[in-house]
């Protein structure tokens, strides 16, 4: 057991590691610098706000694909995940215009305090759900398109120091 732990280490697999562990660090590292300056810029109510909405995206981008999108990658042949891709991509501008409604209905009844987001915020929940949906799809159609190779994946950051679909930070 030790020696093939010893393997592990020594190997690819450490480094990858590592360089996943400190960049996930340093995404977190970068959050807590800015925090005192979003403080300063965001009065509580404003975050408040922000979280809500935020948490109506991270519920709503679920159902936006209706999670055909899991399909795309366990598919068996690359036309029927072509298939589930092209329904999951047209099912999603669909269901973000109606989870949207659902958001606008929210604000005006005041319900579970969303009446407190203003109500510009439903187009933009749609074009924020139409544009995670699509993502979400294409992204899974491209890891589950070949089942006998395994391709690398590569991530390159921005502005942005954490890579969640649903939120800002």
């Amino acid at each position: 057991m030790i020696p093939s732990i010893r393997h592990w280490l020594r190997g690819d697999f450490a480094r990858h590691a590592l360089v996943l562990g400190s960049g996930t660090a340093l995404g977190q590292l970068i959050m807590v610098a800015v925090t005192p300056l979003l403080t300063r810029l965001y009065t509580p109510t404003d975050m408040g706000l922000f979280g809500l909405f935020a948490n109506f995206l991270a519920v709503a981008s679920v159902a936006a694909t209706l999670r055909l999108d899991f399909a795309v990658a366990t598919t068996s042949s690359p036309d029927s995940a072509l298939r589930l891709l092209a329904l999951s991509l047209l099912i999603c501008p669909v269901a973000s215009v109606a989870l949207s409604a659902l958001l606008y209905v929210l604000i005006r009844e005041d319900v579970f305090a969303y009446g407190l987001l203003p109500v510009w915020t439903v187009p933009l929940c749609a074009a924020a759900l139409i544009a995670t949906g699509c993502f979400v799809a294409l992204r899974y159609w491209h890891v589950g398109r070949d089942t006998k190779t395994v391709r690398p994946i590569t991530c390159e950051t921005g502005v942005l120091p954490r890579a969640h679909g649903s939120a800002l930070f």
